[in-house]
């Protein structure tokens, strides 16, 4: 079996489904403890109907936080991440077939710029997902440099807030910019201190709904400092595409600060996959995940 078949096999096996009529907040509980970003929905025969994301879920925060009061914001989260999956799933959904080839799903993903493709049998029930995750880890593995800079497809505007703003406020940013990781600058803007990601945000709901260590309301109050990761990865701007796969799928990074001197960008899986294939073109990605005779775990650069 070739290498790649063999990470094909891995991408589609143990996928997590959550029923349509489960809470949201079982999905935030799922999403945490499984460190998913895409969960699939189905309805009671196990068939798919939508998938829900971690983005769909900072919608639901930011739209209950900003409608109510900072006395009674716990509770009126509660009820809002009480409603059924359902309500706020994608339910416009491109799926594929289980038996589909890597190359297949490539284009399917690449074609219509999703984050995230259900893989279903026959009878519409969930076999496998296959993420940007997936197909950055196998863009990692390849040998020899793609030719494609970092900063040819980094996204150059840093969204970022200071140490002392709120987890509140970070949500704010997430949703209106639909985003998953803000920067968190220090020294009055001069530097940046570390990073904070919507899976911060949703460890956070599990921790005061799930295990109560914290009063909701509270959560939202704590100062970006105490929960920011200040382990974010960093990358030359002029280093190659595979340089920054490789990097992500080793060290567990969404996204990587990108370096010119200073920072002047941030790569994202997003950018790794679909900006890199505008701009190389639509075969760019099939090509760069076929194995080549360099299999080794280390960089050919």
């Amino acid at each position: 079996m070739s290498k790649t078949a063999d990470m094909w096999w891995l991408f589609t096996r143990q996928t997590v489904t959550i029923g349509k009529d489960q809470q949201i907040l079982n999905a935030v509980k799922l999403m945490v403890r499984r460190g998913f970003r895409h969960i699939p929905v189905t309805d009671a025969e196990f068939r798919l109907v939508g998938i829900v994301s971690a983005q769909d879920v900072m919608n639901t925060v930011h739209s209950a936080i900003s409608s109510s009061k900072s006395a009674n914001a716990g509770a009126i989260l509660l009820k809002a991440l009480s409603k059924p999956v359902s309500q706020i799933m994608s339910k416009d959904i491109v799926a594929g077939e289980a038996s589909q080839s890597l190359v297949d799903s490539i284009t399917v993903m690449t074609d219509r710029s999703l984050s995230a493709l259900p893989l279903v049998d026959k009878n519409k029930r969930v076999q496998g997902i296959i993420t940007l995750r997936d197909l950055v880890s196998v863009m990692a593995q390849g040998a020899g440099r793609l030719e494609l800079q970092v900063q040819k497809v980094m996204t150059d505007k840093i969204h970022s807030l200071g140490t002392s703003d709120t987890i509140l406020d970070a949500i704010a940013v997430m949703a209106a910019k639909k985003i998953r990781r803000v920067a968190i600058t220090a020294d009055n803007g001069k530097s940046y201190a570390g990073i904070v990601t919507n899976k911060d945000v949703m460890r956070l709901l599990d921790s005061a709904y799930s295990y109560r260590v914290m009063r909701p309301e509270d959560a939202f109050k704590i100062k970006l400092l105490q929960v920011m990761d200040a382990g974010f990865g960093t990358i030359d701007a002029e280093e190659d595409v595979r340089a920054a796969a490789w990097q992500m799928m080793t060290f567990g990074f969404g996204g990587l600060m990108v370096m010119k001197e200073r920072p002047v960008g941030i790569i994202t899986e997003r950018d790794l996959i679909h900006r890199a294939c505008k701009i190389k073109g639509s075969d760019f990605l099939k090509d760069a995940v076929h194995p080549q005779d360099d299999t080794s775990d280390k960089p050919s650069w």
